[in-house]
């Protein structure tokens, strides 16, 4: 009786050790989770103490600059355009905050050469001549008050081509098939040409086309049909061919958005086969004349039937500027005028 008693002991003994062994561990446990919840709520208050200082530091630094800055507004605007010295007037506007009208003279430094500016108003104007086709910054405003010079830099970046002229945008969509042959081979297209037009301020355009180059030279030029009756054929055609098409109506005549941005959207149906040499290179573009003769060359695709790899590699090098904005401009006399890169697409 005496051992069972003991034995008894022994048990309940070990059980009351395993029971406290078992809170124990759970106390350690939920200390580690406290002190893990502490480190995260101590380093989540830091961050925002951390983005809050930042903040602050970066109003107090836009302010200290805003205080220095000695203009209270600054802006420009494209004006006229001259086409045959390919040249763009631009407003530039300038209001100081300290000033003596009469007295103070103000300036602007634009593509190295100094611009004096008139007063009225309360404000001062230029209007700056730059070229149409190049960047020009202009970089600084001085304030002359008898001899005593203050200078204002600034950051105004200047491309009047964006604005003033137009801006040509091509894509497709569909598909094309190329029936290889021993001496030639037969390209077969059913692609759907978006065209996309727009300016700041009206335009009219004179025509458009779809043109093809075999190994750098023109090949074949289509002419694209703007009138209603020949968008709604196309339009119609790739229908019976095509998935799906642009949701888009086409043609869209002078459409003006809340910037003053008209713009306007024809399409074109491509299903004309022809025959392709072993070992060129074709290239596919859209060209659109303008009413001041300027003609617009935007990059649409190309493809190879076993050409040089240097003729390749070269294409790749194209390939980033599909669909962008015009690649090549050319005035009335086939000169041309703007390269989005130069020497690429000559």
């Amino acid at each position: 009786m005496k051992k069972n008693f003991t034995t008894m002991i022994s048990v309940v003994v070990c059980v009351l050790l395993i029971v406290n062994l078992i809170q124990i561990q759970h106390l350690k446990q939920e200390v580690t989770d406290l002190r893990a919840e502490m480190h995260n709520e101590i380093r989540a208050v830091s961050n925002v103490v951390s983005s809050n200082v930042s903040s602050i530091s970066g109003n107090v630094r836009s302010a200290m600059e805003e205080e220095r800055n000695l203009l209270t507004t600054g802006q420009w605007q494209c004006g006229e355009v001259d086409f045959e010295k390919k040249t763009a007037e631009v407003i530039c506007t300038i209001v100081p905050k300290e000033y003596t009208p009469g007295s103070t003279q103000v300036s602007i430094l634009c593509n190295e050469r100094e611009w004096e500016m008139a007063y009225q108003d309360s404000e001062y104007t230029a209007k700056i001549e730059v070229p149409l086709f190049e960047r020009s910054e202009v970089i600084q405003v001085k304030l002359n008050d008898k001899g005593t010079i203050r200078t204002q830099e600034l950051d105004w970046v200047i491309e009047p081509r964006y604005g003033a002229v137009l801006n040509v945008n091509a894509r497709y969509d569909g598909h094309s098939v190329v029936h290889h042959n021993r001496q030639s081979h037969t390209y077969a297209p059913e692609q759907l040409v978006e065209i996309q037009l727009e300016k700041q301020g009206e335009f009219t355009i004179r025509s458009a086309d779809v043109l093809v180059l075999l190994d750098g030279k023109e090949y074949k030029r289509f002419p694209v049909d703007l009138t209603v009756k020949g968008q709604e054929a196309y339009r119609d055609a790739a229908s019976k061919k095509l998935e799906c098409i642009p949701e888009s109506p086409a043609p869209v005549y002078s459409v003006k958005d809340s910037d003053g941005i008209y713009s306007e959207s024809y399409v074109y149906w491509m299903d004309q086969g022809w025959n392709i040499p072993e070992g060129s290179i074709v290239e596919f573009y859209v060209e659109v004349v303008d009413e001041t003769g300027l003609r617009y060359r935007s990059f649409l695709e190309w493809f190879e039937v076993s050409g040089s790899e240097e003729a390749i590699r070269q294409m790749d090098e194209k390939s980033a500027y599909m669909g962008a904005e015009p690649v090549l401009i050319f005035d009335e006399t086939g000169t041309i005028v703007y390269e989005l890169v130069p020497g690429l697409f000559r």
